[in-house]
């Protein structure tokens, strides 16, 4: 009998895709004058998509999709299983894997796709065949009958069997065909929930994702978005800016399926340190309305931003909750009338296996390269049938405190590039750069991003805004309070907040090596949080800071996205 490390050694060299039945598929479907898209963004991957007959075609491998037992001759699936050796978790992973066929298949039908699925037995066995009924179900032939494209009548008895040819959907398909496919990667879906000025956003999109949908309520923040999208119209679309509350446009947002990401920062007021501390309680509570996208859309990655007072010890058992209903969509409330706690007890109750895989990261953005501390709490979904799911770790910190420490108060490269004289350690930093020169530079981190490296090429607000500069203006008054002294030159800003009335004490207020002070311009505040120098802030002061303190860093965004996506490999 084969040892589990050959059998492992044995699998993980199996293709998932661009096996040679399915590049014999694909020529054979090509010589015929179909054309169709490879890796498209639709729910559970399918091999070969047909975009405008809406067709959808699996090319199934026989061991991991249930159907060895029929080429063994075994009486059943579970017989055969359970003649393997580690039985009970091959019984598990191959049952899963099957379910998981038949709800794609179901969820696509559902949505107006027609689903194909073939064993790569059948393409070895009669390429041509399988080649015919898939031309027959693209183009639409009448020849099929009922029996031949019942989707409901094969799934009940067998589920992903049978014909393999057999589990085809029923909606009418286009006369109309695809253009020649192209070697360039379809760009993923998303929609963002409660996206503000757009940091999220704008950050996701240079990770690769396009906007299906943004939605906010905020009437200055959406007028951000409108503004930008007008000036920019590769950003986003107007008509994709959605100016309402989440919870009354779920249908608004596309059918499960057509997206691949719900990213967004629920309202952080009831969990803020700075707030009344309700939580759960708290009426802009928006992690239900959140919850709810999920699942209607079921995307295959979910983002969701908040600060870190969610992870408080008092909220704890409500972030469980939250995190419970991203692992189980699928299991919905009983009513509206049911107390949280009660649907937490009848997800913990449930013998179903997760839908998605759950991951908490808490970030200081700093360490990413902002030029910002901002702790925040990210909360990661993927979908298990997305390869990576049960993998994933924390995004790596590339950036760190002690390699800032070591250029500035020991080796001096930080004053000589910005042309400073190198000015004493300041007390309160003194035992932290004993300890950075004992490491003796043994930090492989870059250091912090600082103020003063941000702004380094930023001309200096005054009361005409420069050319370039969209609102860069100064802004008089400055004043500090206790506690809130101001952000050091020669520092990560401290967090830009939106504040109850748009700007908060003395968070928005860069203070000199001198000790001099001056409030940050909305375009400074901007450029730390990651908004490019040509996205605009249209609105009055309070509004605007309001909209860029409520942002998600863009970077922060990117990376994650980045992270995901190469992760995935979606």
């Amino acid at each position: 009998m084969r040892d589990p490390a050959t059998t492992s050694r044995i699998m993980s060299a199996v293709k998932s895709r661009d096996t040679r039945p399915e590049l014999r598929l694909r020529r054979a479907l090509h010589s015929r004058g179909l054309r169709y898209r490879l890796r498209y963004p639709l729910l559970g991957h399918p091999d070969l998509v047909f975009i405008k007959a809406r067709v959808a075609v699996f090319v199934d491998g026989d061991y991991w999709h249930g159907n060895t037992w029929r080429l063994r001759g075994a009486a059943s699936l579970n017989d055969y299983l359970r003649s393997l050796s580690n039985s009970a978790f091959w019984q598990k992973k191959i049952n899963t894997n099957v379910a998981r066929d038949q709800a794609v298949s179901r969820e696509l039908t559902n949505t107006g796709w027609r689903v194909v699925r073939v064993w790569e037995s059948d393409l070895q066995r009669d390429l041509e065949h399988c080649a015919t009924m898939i031309e027959r179900v693209v183009r639409g032939d009448k020849r099929l009958n009922d029996d031949d494209t019942s989707l409901s009548a094969r799934t009940t008895e067998h589920p992903v069997s049978g014909p393999s040819l057999t589990d085809f959907g029923l909606s009418s398909p286009s006369d109309s065909h695809d253009q020649p496919i192209t070697s360039v990667p379809t760009p993923l879906q998303s929609v963002e929930l409660f996206a503000g000025g757009g940091g999220m956003a704008l950050g996701m999109r240079a990770a690769g994702f396009q906007h299906h949908a943004l939605v906010e309520w905020w009437a200055p923040a959406a007028r951000v978005l409108r503004h930008n999208a007008e000036l920019r119209p590769e950003l986003w679309k107007p008509d994709q800016i959605i100016e309402d509350d989440v919870r009354t446009v779920l249908n608004d947002l596309g059918e499960p399926g057509t997206v691949q990401l719900v990213a967004g920062g629920p309202p952080c007021q009831p969990f803020s340190f700075a707030g009344a501390h309700v939580g759960d309680n708290d009426e802009r509570n928006m992690f239900p309305a959140a919850i709810e996208t999920i699942r209607r859309l079921r995307p295959q990655l979910v983002v969701f931003e908040n600060v870190p007072g969610l992870t408080r010890p008092s909220f704890a058992p409500y972030l469980d909750y939250v995190k419970a209903q991203l692992r189980h969509p699928e299991i919905t409330p009983r009513d509206s009338d049911e107390l949280w706690s009660d649907h937490a007890a009848q997800i913990r109750g449930s013998s179903s296996e997760p839908e998605y895989s759950v991951y908490t990261d808490l970030i200081d953005a700093a360490d990413l390269g902002v030029p910002q501390s901002r702790r925040r709490v990210l909360l990661i979904a993927i979908r298990r049938d997305v390869d990576g799911a049960d993998s994933w770790t924390d995004i790596p910190r590339t950036h760190s405190k002690d390699a800032l420490l070591y250029q500035q108060y020991i080796t001096g490269s930080y004053w000589e590039r910005h042309g400073i004289n190198r000015p004493p350690v300041p007390t309160r930093l003194l035992n932290q750069v004993r300890r950075v020169d004992r490491l003796d530079g043994c930090d492989d981190h870059q250091p912090w991003t600082t103020l003063r490296d941000a702004l380094r090429d930023v001309p200096d607000p005054s009361n005409v805004e420069p050319p370039g500069w969209p609102n860069h203006l100064a802004i008089p008054g400055a004043r500090t309070y206790a506690k809130h002294t101001g952000s050091p030159l020669d520092l990560p800003s401290k967090t830009i907040k939106a504040g109850v009335h748009g700007v908060s004490g003395g968070e928005g207020i860069l203070r000199e090596l001198d000790g001099s002070i001056r409030y940050l311009s909305v375009r400074e505040a901007a450029l730390v949080q990651g908004f490019p120098v040509d996205y605009e802030f249209p609105g009055v002061r309070s509004r605007v800071m309001g909209v860029i303190g409520n942002a998600v860093a863009l970077d922060v965004a990117a990376t994650i996205g980045r992270a995901l996506r190469a992760h995935t490999t979606l």
